[in-house]
């Protein structure tokens, strides 16, 4: 058998020249001088006003689910950081929400908006009547009153996009959208930084591309 017969059909130029140095048809592999060029990365999903309106409609008729997604809607928390959140972390009288299980274990707070501020007093007015609690301390609870795992939080949030009729999908496009309008509304990189517990800045800089594109139009289209 010749040796081009053992050639893949249309190989990859890197994984050809390899093949021929790894069978002393050449002494070298120019490829490995090469490198390669960064996948260009996605800008993050966002949802519009319309879309994340309609899955808060959704949940309205439930206290607890209402309030897990309007929590990562106003504060942009992962859904790890909301799984460990406590009772004690939602302060009520300085308006603030602490977040202490944050990536790196880094403790941040973020403040509490009037919208978010409503729905946890009613939430926390409603888990204060469940009689089966068993994680005492913890903030949001499954409904036999044990902790919500990120797994559990992750099929709650897409049971809302799916009635609501929204394609876009995942607690972290909660983030996204979060972050978005946020930036869209005037908060500075610096501030976001902080809110969203980024170490590099650059990390919170991809949004800033997000409403400087076309995607800019439509949201201020929809705030109205």
């Amino acid at each position: 058998m010749g040796i081009i017969t053992r050639i893949p059909k249309k190989p990859p130029i890197r994984h050809f020249l390899k093949f021929l140095k790894e069978n002393s048809v050449i002494a070298g592999n120019p490829a490995e001088t090469i490198t390669r060029a960064r996948k260009e990365e996605k800008d993050p999903a966002v949802l519009f006003k319309n879309e994340y309106k309609a899955i808060l409609f959704e949940a309205q008729g439930h206290i607890r689910d209402y309030a897990i997604l309007l929590t990562f809607l106003k504060s942009g928390i992962r859904e790890s950081e909301l799984a460990a959140l406590s009772l004690e972390d939602v302060d009520f009288v300085h308006d603030v929400l602490t977040v202490r299980e944050g990536k790196g274990k880094k403790e941040r707070t973020i403040p509490l908006m009037p919208e978010l501020k409503r729905g946890l007093q009613r939430y926390v007015a409603d888990r204060d009547r469940q009689s089966n609690i068993v994680d005492v301390e913890t903030l949001f609870l499954a409904r036999n009153g044990t902790s919500l795992n990120p797994s559990s939080i992750r099929k709650l949030v897409k049971k809302y996009y799916t009635k609501a009729g929204v394609r876009k999908s995942g607690v972290h496009t909660l983030r996204h959208t979060f972050s978005a309008h946020n930036i869209n509304n005037g908060m500075s990189i610096a501030d976001l930084q902080k809110v969203l517990g980024h170490k590099k800045k650059e990390t919170t800089l991809k949004y800033i591309h997000v409403v400087n594109t076309s995607l800019r139009e439509t949201m201020l289209k929809t705030q109205a």
